[in-house]
């Protein structure tokens, strides 16, 4: 017994303890219920999509093909025989200058031509060439194609003036030298750019023009080349003693109508052959129940001296400023009222108009000036910020002001700050998806503000998530 006593004796007895407050715990449920309450709110909040405003134009154009008019001759050769020619073509050449020669036999051209033209390559002619490649290497814009065309012109310029001088002195030596029987030079009866083609079209005029002349029905151009056999009379070369010249084409009746109502004497064409801009003058005449265009130049002929057919576009509108997508511009009513009751708080330089309260007292309300029409003295205020049939003073005069009138602004929502501000904008031209709008403006907007790409989906004053 005494035993069993001793062996119990070692049994000891704890005390419960009181459960303590656990801190992180609740800290973590906090951040949890935070986290929750923030995922919703994001998920449920409107997000706004910004686009970024940045300077643009929009182009209104309209794509013609016309035909070419110059005042051209042909030149016929002056006996039988074989056909070469001493100058290039497209070059200016003086009156009793020397243009073709005539021989009673071919004239082997090939390696002595070829070491002639190595002989004139100088090192001024190199620098030229390499200086041009480089300076296109350099400048490469994949988005403007356009530029490798003006490349190869310019390439083309250089070794065809080359060509043309070893060729020049291949032709001198042979006539010194009597190595081929009848070879005799011939020279241009006037000034002007030497072409080696024809085509029929030399002495049309703009009056006899037709519907089938510019859809080229029946139309071919035959190509002058060297060592060609040739009869005393035949055609040799082609030559544009002006530098004027014209284009005439059929214009869309809309187009036509434009240009006419507005009484366009001038327009402003992009040659689609190098995409150089040039002006012409313009004279429209309805004929055979189409609008026939008649464009005319004093410039430029020999960039397009070759060609026959030319395809443009006629530029009606070209305006630049700050380019914005439709989307985003909103229309907002505004309560006006006349611009002299604007005032700014002596406190904090706000601007805003002194309200009418009872008993004869007035209080300051802060109110921006959302847009100003110099020409029509008004202000324009936003609406919640009164009640209509509220009364404002003038500062310093006893004159009031009824609120009440309203006009409405075409704008976009400005987000640069993280809540939505409506500026005003300015229309100056339209395309189907973009507006290009004025720059500068006191109540408008700058280049890279941050706007609404969809100014339905958020009200003034809103703050907005990305």
């Amino acid at each position: 017994m005494a035993g069993k006593l001793k062996e119990y004796s070692n049994i000891r007895t704890f005390k419960k303890r009181n459960k303590q407050f656990n801190i992180g715990l609740l800290i973590f449920g906090v951040i949890f219920i935070y986290l929750i309450v923030t995922v919703f709110t994001y998920l449920t909040k409107n997000h706004v999509i910004r686009y970024e405003v940045r300077e643009g134009s929009i182009l209104k154009d309209n794509s013609y093909s016309g035909l070419v008019l110059r005042e051209e001759i042909i030149i016929p050769a002056a006996t039988g025989g074989y056909l070469n020619y001493y100058a290039a073509e497209g070059s200016k050449v003086a009156v009793g200058q020397n243009i073709y020669t005539i021989s009673e036999e071919k004239i082997p051209y090939d390696e002595n031509v070829s070491q002639s033209e190595e002989a004139v390559l100088d090192q001024e002619d190199t620098a030229q060439f390499l200086m041009q490649t480089q300076n296109f290497v350099e400048s490469y814009d994949p988005n403007r194609f356009s530029e490798t065309y003006s490349l190869k012109t310019g390439l083309e310029s250089i070794l065809q003036s080359n060509s043309s001088i070893g060729k020049q002195m291949y032709l001198d030596s042979l006539i010194q030298g009597g190595s081929i029987a009848g070879l005799s030079l011939f020279q241009t009866p006037d000034d002007g750019i030497i072409q080696f083609s024809q085509d029929g079209y030399e002495g049309l005029t703009a009056e006899q023009v037709t519907l089938d002349h510019l859809q080229k029905k029946d139309y071919s151009r035959q190509e002058f080349m060297n060592n060609q056999k040739v009869q005393a009379g035949d055609p040799v070369c082609r030559l544009i003693t002006s530098e004027s010249w014209q284009i005439v084409t059929v214009l869309s009746a809309d187009t036509a109508k434009t240009l006419l109502e507005s009484e366009a004497n001038t327009v402003k064409l992009k040659m689609l052959k190098d995409n150089e801009n040039i002006w012409a003058g313009i004279r429209i005449e309805k004929k055979d129940g189409a609008y026939f265009a008649y464009l005319t130049f004093d410039h430029s002929m020999i960039r397009y001296a070759g060609d026959r057919y030319l395809d443009f576009e006629l530029i009606l509108e070209d305006q630049s400023g700050l380019k914005i997508p439709k989307s985003a511009v909103v229309e907002k009513k505004f309560y006006i009222v006349p611009t002299e009751y604007i005032t700014e708080s002596g406190k904090t330089n706000e601007s805003g108009v002194l309200k009418e309260k009872k008993k004869n007292t007035t209080e300051f309300v802060a109110a921006d000036v959302y847009y100003a029409n110099e020409e029509e003295g008004i202000s324009y205020l936003e609406q919640s910020l009164f009640e209509k049939g509220d009364v404002i003073l003038e500062p310093e005069s006893q004159d009031t002001y009824v609120i009440g009138k309203t006009k409405t602004l075409k704008g976009v929502y400005n987000v640069n700050k993280g809540y939505a501000v409506f500026k005003q904008i300015h229309v100056l031209a339209e395309s189907e998806e973009y507006y290009v709008i004025q720059s500068g403006s006191a109540y408008g907007l700058s280049n890279y503000d941050q706007i609404a790409l969809y100014g339905d989906t958020v009200r003034e004053n809103e703050i907005v998530l990305e």
